[in-house]
C-alpha cells in the first residue's frame, strides 16, 4: 500500500526533504531527495542506514565524492535514445564528465572491513574505460575538440592557421600604410561577418578599395575588407566549413559509441545520483546527531529521547529541543495524549509519524540508544484545523470527511495520527464520535496516536483494553509547558489557570470556575491524585534502585578486595617458590662441586667441604615449610593418605587446591601434575592436591589459555592510538582483565577519532565483554568521540 501523500505533508515530511535536498550537490541527487519515500522492506532500509553511517565516517575523514560538476543528463539520455540524432559537443562533454566521475569513484578502495556497504555499492558502478578513452581522445581539458582528434582535423587546422597568418600579415601592411596617411582611427585588425577587415575613417574610404562590412556606432569608422585579401578570406571560410564537417563527423562517431553504452551510462548516472542522496543524508544526520534505528515487523515502536528533526534544524544546539519518550504497539496500540494547549501534543504526534516514515525511508533518526520502529504499511493523519471555502466545508465537516477517508484506507499495519479528535462540534457528541473511532481503528489492528481535550475520552481510554493515556507535562507552579510526555496518566487542560496566568481578569476566571460541575472537579482531582501517586511510586522505585545499586557496589567491592588479597598471597607464594627453587639449585650445585673436589683430591669425605651447602639446603627447607604453614587454610588441609587414588579429574573442570579458599580452573594434566588457573594466577601443582568442586562441570577447553598475573599497578587509562585493530583488541582484552582484577570500577580507553575504524571496533568489543557493565562517550572537553569510558563489573 503506498503511503498517503496528504498525510506525509501533514507530518512535515516535505520540509525535511527540502533540507535534505539542500545538502545534495547534483540535480539528480536533489530530485531523489524530494521524491524520497518509504522503502518496501525493512532489510532495504537497514542497508541504507548502514551505508549512510559509513558515509558519515568518510565525511569525518574529509572524503567527499566529487559530484559538483555533474549536470542533469536526463534530456541528454532522451536525445541519445533517438537512433538518428547526433549529440552536440556540450552534450557529449556532459557525458564525459559522468564517465570521469564514475572512473574516479571506481578507483576508490575503502577498507572492506570498515566500509563493507560502501564497497558493495561502488562495485555496482561500471567504469566504462573504453568510452572514457574515446572521450579523452576527442576533448581537451576545457571540453573543446582537440587539434589531434583526427589526422584530417589536424591537417585542416594547421592549414587554416598558416593561411590566417599570411592574411593578417598582408592586412597589417595595408593598415600601416593607411595609418601613415591618417586614414584609421585605431590600428586594429578585426572580423565582421566572418571576414577579416580593417577600420577606415569614412572620409578616407577610397584610399583602400574594398568591400564594406559594417560601421561603428558613431558612423565615423567603416569596416572594410580590402579587395586584395578577398580571395584569402574566401579560402579561410572554406577551410572553416571543412573543419566543422570533420568535427561533426567525429562527434557523430562518439555519439554512436555512447549510444551503444546507453544502459550502462543510465545505470551509472542513477547510482551516482543515489550516492549524492546518501551523502546528503550523511551530512544532514550529522547535523541532527541521528543514529540508525532498529526496524522490526513483529515488535513495537519504542522512542527514547526522540526529537522532531525540524525543531533540531531550526535551533543552534540539539539540547535546546526537549526530547520525548513514547511506546506504541505493546502493550497498547492506542495512545491518547491530553494536556494544556501549547504543551507539545501536536509536536509529539508529528514526531512519531515523521520518525516512523524517515526510518522506513532508510534514514537515521534523532533518537536515543535502544529505540526501535515498528514497520508500518502506511501512515494516515488528520492534523490541523483545515477547512475548505471552495467546497463549503467547515472545520468539523473537513475532519469528518477526513476520518471517513482514513477508515476506508486503514489496515492492520497502519499508523493513524489524529489531532484533536472529535473537535469542532458539541463536546459530548464529539467525544462519543471519538470513542467510536478509536475503538474501530483498534479493532482493525491499526496503531493510533490521538490528542484531545475531552475528559470523558480520558475515562474511556482508561477502561479500554489496548488503550493508554498520556500527558504532556507542565510546571504546576508556573503552568508553563515542559514539552515532555508522560505515559500512564491523563493530562489536565488547566484552561482557567492558564487564562489567569496570561492576565485575564481574576474575577472573570473565578466566576468561570463556579460554573464547573462536580463531576468535572472530581475528575480533575482524581487526575491530580493519580499523578501524585505516580510521583510517589517513581520516587520509591528510584530509592529502591539506588539502594540496590549501592548493595551491588558494596558486594562487588568486597569480592574484589578478597580476590585481590588471595591473588596477592598466591603471587607471593609463587615468587617465594621460584626463589627457593633457585636457592635449592644453587645449593645442590655447590654440594656437587664440593663432592667432585673431594674425589679429585682423593681424600675421605668429611663434613668440612659439605657443611656450608648442607646448611644452605636446611635453611631453605625450613623457610619453605614455614611459608607453606602460613598459607590460607593450611591448618584445615587434610593430606591424602599414601596410596589413596585421586578423584576423577578432567580438563576444564572446577577444582579446589588443598589449603586454598577459592576454586580454580583445571587447564592441563601432565601425568602426576596439573596446570590450574586461580583467578589471574596460573600454577603447576600435584594432582593429589586437587579435589573437584560441586560445580565442577568441565568448561570450554582453552577458555583460560595464556592467562598471566595482572599487574597490581594498573592505570585507569589505556591508549590504543596508532595500533591496528587486531593488535588493539588484544591489548584491550588483557587490560580489562588486569583492571578488573585491580578493582577499578571505571576506565578510559583512548582510541582517537581518525577514520573511526578503531573506535567502532572498540565499541563492538566492549558490548559483549565479560568485565564491562556499560560504556559511554564523554563530553567533548573530556575527549568526545576520541575516548570511550567503560564501567566494569
Amino acid at each position: 500500500m503506498p503511503f498517503d501523500e496528504h498525510s506525509l505533508e501533514l507530518i512535515d515530511l516535505p520540509p525535511v526533504l527540502e533540507r535534505l535536498a539542500g545538502q545534495a550537490r547534483t540535480v539528480s541527487g536533489k530530485r531523489r531527495a524530494h521524491g524520497l519515500r518509504p522503502l518496501a522492506e525493512p532489510a532495504a532500509a537497514r542497508r541504507r542506514m548502514e551505508l549512510i553511517a559509513e558515509l558519515q565516517v568518510r565525511l569525518g575523514q574529509g572524503e567527499t565524492p566529487p559530484l559538483e560538476r555533474l549536470e542533469d543528463l536526463e534530456p541528454v539520455f532522451k536525445r541519445l535514445d533517438s537512433p538518428r540524432l547526433s549529440l552536440e559537443r556540450a552534450d557529449l562533454w556532459a557525458l564525459h564528465l559522468l564517465v570521469v566521475v564514475v572512473g574516479g569513484l571506481t578507483a576508490v578502495e575503502p577498507d572492506g572491513e570498515v566500509f563493507p556497504r560502501l564497497c558493495a555499492f561502488l562495485e555496482r558502478l561500471e567504469s566504462l574505460t573504453g568510452l572514457r578513452e574515446r572521450f579523452l581522445a576527442i576533448f581537451d581539458e576545457r571540453g573543446e575538440v582537440r587539434d589531434d582528434a583526427s589526422a584530417e582535423l589536424h591537417r585542416l587546422r594547421s592549414r587554416l592557421e598558416d593561411r590566417r597568418r599570411r592574411l593578417q600579415s598582408r592586412l597589417t601592411g595595408l593598415l600601416d600604410s593607411a595609418a601613415a596617411a591618417g586614414a584609421v582611427s585605431e590600428e586594429l585588425i578585426t572580423r565582421r561577418e566572418g571576414r577579416f577587415v580593417i577600420p577606415l575613417l569614412r572620409d578616407f574610404r577610397g584610399r583602400v578599395p574594398g568591400i564594406v562590412h559594417g560601421q561603428s556606432k558613431s558612423g565615423a569608422t567603416l569596416y572594410v575588407e580590402p579587395l586584395e585579401v578577398v580571395e584569402a578570406n574566401n579560402e579561410l571560410a572554406a577551410l572553416g566549413y571543412e573543419i566543422a564537417a570533420e568535427i561533426q563527423r567525429l562527434l557523430a562517431e562518439l555519439t554512436e559509441h555512447a549510444r551503444r553504452r546507453l544502459p550502462a551510462l543510465r545505470r551509472d548516472y542513477d547510482l551516482v545520483g543515489e550516492l549524492d542522496l546518501l551523502t546528503a543524508a550523511a551530512r544532514l544526520v550529522r547535523r541532527l546527531e541521528a543514529r540508525p534505528c532498529e526496524l522490526t515487523t513483529t515488535g513495537h515502536t519504542r522512542l527514547i529521547q526522540a526529537r522532531h528533526p525540524l525543531l533540531v534544524l531550526n535551533r543552534e544546539r540539539i539540547d535546546e529541543v526537549v526530547p520525548i519518550d513514547l511506546e506504541l504497539g505493546e502493550p497498547h496500540q492506542v495512545l491518547l495524549i491530553t494536556g494544556p494547549n501549547a504543551g507539545g501534543k501536536t509536536v509529539a504526534l508529528k514526531t512519531v509519524g515523521l520518525l516512523t516514515v524517515l526510518a522506513q525511508c532508510g534514514l537515521p533518526i534523532p533518537v536515543g540508544e535502544g529505540s526501535s520502529i515498528g514497520w508500518r504499511q502506511t501512515v494516515l493523519a488528520d492534523i490541523g484545523d483545515e477547512q475548505s471555502v471552495a467546497g463549503d466545508l467547515s472545520t468539523f465537516s473537513y475532519h469528518v470527511r477526513r476520518l471517513g477517508e482514513i477508515l476506508e484506507a486503514v489496515g492492520e499495519r497502519a499508523l493513524v495520527l489524529l489531532d484533536e479528535i472529535g473537535t469542532g462540534t458539541d463536546p459530548d457528541q464529539g467525544a462519543a464520535l471519538a470513542m467510536a473511532t478509536l475503538e474501530k481503528l483498534r479493532s482493525h489492528g491499526a496503531w493510533v496516536v490521538a490528542t484531545s481535550h475531552y475528559d470523558s475520552l480520558k475515562g474511556f481510554v482508561y477502561g479500554s483494553p489496548g488503550m493508554e493515556n498520556a500527558a504532556v507535562a507542565f510546571d504546576p507552579q508556573t503552568l508553563e509547558p515542559l514539552y515532555r510526555l508522560t505515559t500512564g496518566t491523563p493530562g489536565t487542560s488547566n484552561t482557567l489557570a492558564m487564562a489567569r496566568n496570561l492576565g485575564l481578569n481574576a474575577e472573570l476566571v473565578a466566576e468561570a470556575e463556579g460554573y464547573l460541575d462536580d463531576d468535572y472537579l472530581r475528575l480533575d482531582r482524581l487526575i491530580e491524585e493519580l499523578e501524585s501517586e505516580r510521583k510517589l511510586r517513581r520516587d520509591a522505585e528510584r530509592g529502591r534502585r539506588e539502594a540496590l545499586e549501592e548493595l551491588i557496589r558494596v558486594r562487588r567491592d568486597a569480592a574484589r578486595r578478597v580476590t585481590a588479597i588471595e591473588a596477592g598471597r598466591t603471587e607471593k607464594l609463587q615468587r617465594l617458590k621460584q626463589e627457593l627453587q633457585e636457592e635449592l639449585k644453587l645449593a645442590e650445585a655447590e654440594t656437587a662441586a664440593a663432592a667432585r673436589r673431594l674425589r679429585d683430591e682423593k681424600s675421605a669425605p668429611t663434613d668440612a667441604g659439605l657443611s656450608k651447602p648442607r646448611r644452605r639446603l636446611q635453611r631453605q627447607r625450613e623457610r619453605l615449610a614455614r611459608e607453606l604453614q602460613e598459607r590460607p587454610g593450611a591448618a584445615a588441609a587434610e593430606p591424602q593418605s599414601e596410596g589413596q587414588k585421586p578423584a576423577e579429574l578432567a580438563v576444564g573442570q572446577r577444582v579446589r587446591l588443598d589449603g586454598a579458599t577459592t576454586a580454580a580452573d583445571l587447564l592441563e594434566l601432565k601425568g602426576d601434575e596439573a596446570v590450574i588457573a586461580m583467578g589471574a594466577v596460573r600454577m603447576t601443582v600435584p594432582v593429589t592436591k586437587l579435589t573437584p568442586t560441586a560445580d565442577g562441570a568441565p568448561r570450554r577447553s582453552g577458555a583460560l589459555d595464556n592467562v598471566e598475573v595482572a599487574d597490581r599497578d594498573v592505570s585507569h587509562e589505556l591508549n590504543l592510538r596508532g595500533m591496528r585493530v587486531e593488535e588493539a583488541l588484544e591489548v584491550l582484552d588483557k587490560y580489562l582483565d588486569d583492571a578488573a582484577l585491580a578493582g577499578h570500577e571505571r576506565v578510559r580507553i583512548i582510541h582517537g577519532k581518525g577514520t573511526g575504524a578503531l573506535r567502532f571496533a572498540v565499541l563492538d568489543f566492549l558490548r559483549g565483554h565479560r568485565h564491562v557493565a556499560a560504556f559511554s562517550t564523554p563530553e567533548p572537553q573530556f575527549g568526545g568521540t576520541g575516548v570511550t569510558e567503560a564501567e566494569l563489573r
